[in-house]
């Protein structure tokens, strides 16, 4: 038995860590962007035992989706084999582990026919992601789409989301490399982090047009102190020109840009050099089988 499934990216471009005694309980408020980029996941079964998980065809030890696996009963009985294909860096702040939780669990459904709903998948990717300190607050968003607001933390059915209404669609994305997400929002020091964040989301709450989602955007960013210097250069760059949004995304020594019309020559010249540079779409597809 096989399944395919697909699950949109996502970026945080602010988060206020949320920790309670309850896991589909915890997470992040802030605010986000979900995206057209994602992941594919693929499951296969067989005889025999075990789990093999691959991430661009390398298998990996990745902890989201041995968890998703474990929480929903299925390691009896069956060789399960797990494929993860993207061309998203992993790592980096675009969603790739809560994508891929998502992804496990759909096809895990669909194989098994164990009659999850939707709700119920991102419930377990949700706490698979909370559990390995890879993620608090992207598997609720790509479970909605769109420019979002978090404004309440927890797992699907437990967060509060709301969209911020846009025109602009097309994004360019870049990274410089990635940031070990679980040294941040695994460690307890974030009350400092907290406080930038609640300061800067009282003000998106109170406006939340996208104009004020940007600013926002940028103004955390700064004073988190996540970002390097060349990348807030590079954000600085980006936003003088002429209909271009840019910020950081979280966590990773990566940005985005919303390009306006006419725009993609003028942001590719200014990332010339940087490693990883693509192109997506504000996504608004929900995760789906294939």
């Amino acid at each position: 038995m096989n399944a395919r499934a697909y699950c949109p990216g996502h970026i945080s471009c602010i988060f206020r860590v949320c920790v309670h005694d309850d896991v589909l309980r915890s997470g992040s408020r802030g605010a986000g962007i979900v995206i057209d980029e994602g992941v594919e996941t693929s499951v296969e079964t067989c005889a025999g035992s075990g789990v093999v998980v691959y991430l661009n065809g390398e298998m990996t030890d990745f902890c989201v989706s041995f968890s998703v696996i474990k929480k929903m009963g299925v390691l009896k009985g069956k060789r399960i084999v797990v494929r993860h294909v993207t061309k998203l860096p992993c790592g980096a702040g675009f969603g790739v582990s809560g994508a891929c939780a998502v992804g496990v669990g759909m096809c895990l459904n669909e194989v098994f026919s164990l009659g999850m709903s939707v709700c119920d998948i991102g419930r377990a990717a949700h706490a698979a992601e909370v559990e390995c300190g890879t993620g608090l607050g992207d598997v609720g968003p790509m479970l909605f789409g769109g420019v979002e607001l978090r404004k309440k933390e927890g797992a699907p059915g437990y967060c509060v989301i709301e969209n911020v209404d846009t025109e602009m669609r097309d994004l360019v994305c870049f990274s410089f490399g990635g940031v070990d997400t679980n040294e941040v929002i695994g460690k307890d020091g974030f009350s400092e982090l907290n406080v930038v964040a609640d300061d800067v989301l009282e003000r998106l709450f109170c406006d939340p047009v996208f104009e004020n989602f940007m600013k926002c955007s940028v103004e955390f960013s700064q004073k988190a102190g996540f970002g390097s210097g060349r990348l807030l250069d590079v954000i600085r760059r980006l936003n003088r020109i002429e209909g271009c949004f840019a910020s950081q995304t979280m966590l990773g020594e990566s940005g985005f840009v919303f390009v306006g019309r006419d725009m993609n020559k003028k942001v590719l010249d200014e990332l010339e050099g940087v490693g990883c540079v693509f192109k997506t779409k504000v996504g608004y597809r929900l995760p789906e089988l294939l």
